[in-house]
């Protein structure tokens, strides 16, 4: 009798009827063979088939356990490594790489994998351990492969590695840093070639003169849409800001244009103007000429607003030692060019600020006459940007981007940087919103008034009351006079002095309290406005979100409170409470979160 036992194919070969020869050729087994066999031999032959059934199963279940294993301690590393690196703010992990590996490690377990299963079949099988041996090759390969990806991913200098993005120098940022940067401002950042966002003052770029009066000013840090905008302007890149109300655009490109102001000769009379910042409404005009003033006496240049209310003699008068700086509103920038008081033939530095707001005021005619009026961009005689090609530099600052505007955008401004900041159409969080259901009629208005501005410990002033209509603000201007209050009134009939008188006023705390229609809702930027009341809720939601945003500026808290009611709002109350709803810090109230006209558009469920 045969003393070696059968092997694995021989048992499957008599049970299929056949057998193989010493040379391996298969040849016919009957049957009737195994009756041969003793009654013992029988057992043995059984015992022995299924101990070898037993065994494969074994080593299938230890081969695919071992493959299983493998591949997820590959993946426990690659997880533990990556929350190393965020957890200290390191450089960038090359997950591509990684992955990759692990793919290559994963492919390098199935392939040994199916080796095994052949080796395992093999007629020479050892029934020793090593038999049992994981197939894999072991865990040093897989430690050079990290290693490998370590080296590729992490700075020379680990110093580095575990400090914050502000701590770090400069040229040791990385992507990463750059990214965690961008999402702790909440700044999203598109366009060709895009520049990295502005960390400090000192490196902006700026020239030292700029950078020591922004020092005296104590402007300390950069707001995030000057962090994204500003390091384009300096360089000379178009660039688009989006960002709300309040979020310090004026600065955004004040400071680049005075800095190309530092590059270009002076002027002589009656010329200029190198830069045109174009605004829609004379308030915002008068303040972005503030903002200028600040910097009087540490560069030297003159800055001139045109606007209407004031003779074409004093614009004229403005000119006679040259302006570098023009700020103006459409209409009247337009008929100061038609009577020979302003040429744009040396202007290679425009900006639109509140764009949206012109388009909203019907400038849109008038913007692409002057945009059309403008010299080439390939005749400026005084460009410093890295493009080989002269070119105007263009900076537009929005709220809000409609169909005018990217149509504006994409016919006049090219390869520009876009930034948005925060949610478009959103109110910023520094804003507490309050909406109050009122009947529709002015006793029951001006009695919850008079409630809300007795309570003085809790809204100090100054506060700015917003009204629809002339006569509401006359109204409610009286009864607050009546109260003991010092009220500044500002509407569309009260002439240019006087509006302006009324804004000095409560900047100068001569009245602490200005009531207006939407003719204040841009342009204010007063920092102390501790309170907004829409005494009337204003006709759509973009003037909701321009009037809140005269409070809660500079990085300080407001509060607005909006007077509604369903017959007079209905068509705005749906937007109100999605606009409430997007705010952290506030709450809409349950009469307004059920109103069907806030629930759904026109009131109708769709």
């Amino acid at each position: 009798m045969r003393k070696v036992p059968l092997s694995l194919d021989e048992l499957l070969a008599l049970k299929n009827g056949k057998k193989e020869n010493n040379n391996g050729v298969s040849k016919g087994v009957s049957k009737p063979e195994i009756r041969y066999l003793t009654k013992r031999g029988r057992e043995k032959l059984e015992e022995r088939n299924r101990k070898t059934v037993e065994k494969k199963n074994e080593l299938e279940r230890k081969l695919r356990d071992q493959k299983l294993t493998d591949v997820q301690r590959v993946r426990a590393e690659k997880r533990k490594y990556d929350n190393e690196m965020n957890n200290t703010h390191g450089t960038v992990f090359n997950r591509d790489t990684t992955h990759n590996e692990s793919r290559k490690l994963t492919a390098t377990v199935d392939n040994n994998y199916n080796k095994g299963i052949e080796y395992r079949d093999n007629d020479n099988v050892d029934d020793s351990e090593d038999y049992f041996k994981p197939i894999v090759e072991p865990s040093n390969k897989r430690a050079e492969i990290f290693d490998v990806s370590r080296n590729k991913s992490r700075t020379k200098d680990n110093k580095y590695d575990k400090q914050h993005w502000w701590e770090k120098p400069l040229e040791k940022m990385t992507n990463r840093d750059w990214r965690i940067m961008r999402e702790d401002f909440d700044i999203k950042l598109k366009g060709p070639n895009i520049p990295n966002p502005l960390r400090t003052w000192k490196e902006s770029g700026l020239s030292n003169t700029i950078l020591s009066r922004i020092n005296a000013l104590r402007y300390k840090e950069p707001t995030p849409i000057q962090r994204a905008t500003i390091p384009a302007g300096v360089k000379f890149r178009n660039a688009i800001g989006i960002a709300e109300t309040g979020s310090g655009k004026t600065l955004a490109y004040i400071l680049p244009i005075l800095n190309y102001l530092t590059k270009v000769p002076p002027l002589g009379p009656y010329e200029g103007p190198y830069a045109l910042v174009l605004v829609p409404a004379r308030e915002l005009a008068n303040q972005v000429d503030e903002e200028f003033q600040k910097f009087y006496g540490s560069i030297r240049f003159t800055a001139a607003s045109l606007i209407g209310g004031h003779r074409y003699e004093e614009n004229t008068d403005a000119f006679k030692n040259g302006v570098e700086v023009v700020i103006a509103t459409p209409g009247r920038l337009i008929d100061c060019i038609n009577k020979g008081i302003v040429n744009l033939d040396k202007c290679f530095f425009l900006v639109l600020d509140e764009a949206d707001r012109m388009i909203d005021l019907g400038f849109e005619e008038q913007l692409t006459t002057i945009l059309n009026q403008l010299p080439p961009g390939e005749t400026n005689p005084y460009y410093f940007g890295g493009i080989k090609k002269p070119q105007r530099t263009t900076m537009m600052f929005t709220a809000t981007m409609p169909n005018e505007i990217r149509k504006i955008a994409t016919s006049y401004i090219e390869d520009p940087v876009t930034a948005t900041i925060g949610q478009i159409g959103q109110a910023i969080d520094s804003v507490k919103q309050i909406a109050i259901k009122v009947p529709d009629d002015d006793d029951s208005r001006l009695e919850k008034l008079k409630e809300i501005l007795s309570e003085e410990k809790k809204y100090r002033s100054q506060i700015i009351i917003f009204v629809k209509y002339k006569k509401s603000c006359e109204i409610v201007g009286n009864t607050l006079s009546d109260m003991g209050f010092r009220v500044a009134i500002m509407h569309g009939s009260k002439s240019q002095r006087q509006r302006e008188e009324a804004i000095n006023d409560l900047k100068s705390g001569r009245a602490n309290i200005l009531v207006a229609t939407d003719v204040a809702g841009r342009g204010i930027d007063i920092p102390n406005i501790s309170l907004v009341v829409n005494y009337q809720m204003s006709k759509g939601i973009e003037e909701y979100t321009h009037r809140i945003g005269r409070t809660g500026r500079a990085g300080r808290k407001g509060t607005a409170i909006t007077f509604w009611n369903e017959d007079s709002d209905r068509e705005v109350l749906y937007d109100l409470r999605r606009m409430i709803g997007k705010s952290h810090v506030s709450y809409c109230p349950k009469d307004l979160a059920e109103n069907r006209y806030a629930m759904w558009q026109n009131g109708e469920q769709h």
